[in-house]
């Protein structure tokens, strides 16, 4: 927590720097089981649909995979969840 990561995204035809900060650690549950998740904050510097300059909030899994189960993002209207339904068993491909 506290961390910060700075991402280069390209947003209506122009590059934006945006900020990745690293919020908590909070344990989740939904459809896919109880899991501990890192929330984070992409802070954006841009509007669009999004209000306070677009900040989406995504919950990770706290290990390798690191596979979205939530996102959180207030817009024009009210505000937007999203919640990872379900996930395939898959097994990563070995690198060589």
């Amino acid at each position: 927590p506290g961390t910060s990561v700075f991402i280069t995204i390209h947003h209506d035809r122009k590059n934006y720097r945006v900020e990745v900060r690293v919020e908590a650690r909070e344990r989740l549950a939904g459809p896919w089981g109880e899991v501990e998740t890192i929330r984070v904050l992409a802070v954006m510097p841009f509007q669009g649909i999004f209000l306070n300059e677009g900040n989406i909030r995504v919950w990770v899994t706290d290990d390798e995979r690191r596979i979205p189960v939530k996102m959180q993002a207030r817009v024009i209207v009210g505000s937007i969840t999203a919640l990872l339904e379900k996930r395939a068993s898959v097994v990563p491909r070995q690198l060589s």
